[in-house]
């Protein structure tokens, strides 16, 4: 699901033409359609389509999902990013494995998504935006995920790259640099997609993350 791959499904996915059936491994169609979900449940405002600005052709509407052949087709042309969406539900699947091979216990961290499984409880610390040197503990997780997105590493030079994923899906804009967005969530695919929600509204208390049992902190 790599951008930066050419042979991967995402960009096998944005070189083909409008209209053209892309098949596609079964996890990216899983990570496709809970995006659409959140894209449609939040109106837009979280869209994989919002990549290079307002001047982006296609939305997350052009595209659509065959579950059954897990295949992927555009209406128009478009360029996706799962970058805000993918990683997290790398993490699901790795707790799935280390469950289905008897570990009863444990975490899998892949920086900055984080999902808590088994008898145990973790900590989730951020850094204050205000003193990167300093760690806020924002919860604890107990057989449940957390992610975390930030844009307080950004340079002036910088900030476009280390915030591409952090756009508002409608108006396009990227988020405003200096801040942190955490959200825990019962699986690590939502908590990672819902940060680009909040950190896009501003909103921690936005009605997405009660319907995904979630909850957010923003610093």
């Amino acid at each position: 699901m790599s951008r930066h791959e050419a042979g991967s499904d995402l960009s096998r996915f944005n070189a083909a033409a409008a209209g053209q059936w892309v098949e596609v491994d079964a996890h990216t169609t899983a990570v496709f359609s809970q995006a659409l979900e959140l894209a449609a449940l939040s109106g837009g405002v979280f869209d994989v389509c919002a990549v290079g600005g307002a001047q982006a052709p296609g939305t997350w509407r052009d595209i659509e999902i065959d579950s059954e052949r897990h295949a992927l087709r555009k209406q128009a042309p478009l360029q996706a990013d799962l970058g805000g969406i993918a990683k997290g539900h790398a993490v699901d699947a790795a707790v799935e494995a280390l469950e289905r091979n008897g570990v009863q216990a444990g975490w899998v961290n892949a920086g900055g998504d984080l999902r808590v499984f088994g008898a145990i409880e973790v900590p989730v610390c951020v850094r204050d935006p205000r003193d990167l040197s300093r760690l806020i503990e924002c919860t604890r997780l107990s057989n449940g995920a957390a992610a975390t997105s930030a844009t307080y590493f950004a340079d002036a030079q910088g900030a476009h790259e280390a915030a591409a994923s952090l756009r508002h899906g409608v108006t396009r804009a990227l988020v405003t640099p200096g801040a942190s967005w955490t959200v825990a969530a019962p699986r690590c695919m939502l908590a990672d997609a819902l940060t680009k929600l909040v950190a896009a509204t501003g909103d921690a208390t936005h009605p997405l993350l009660a319907h995904y049992a979630a909850k957010a902190w923003i610093y």
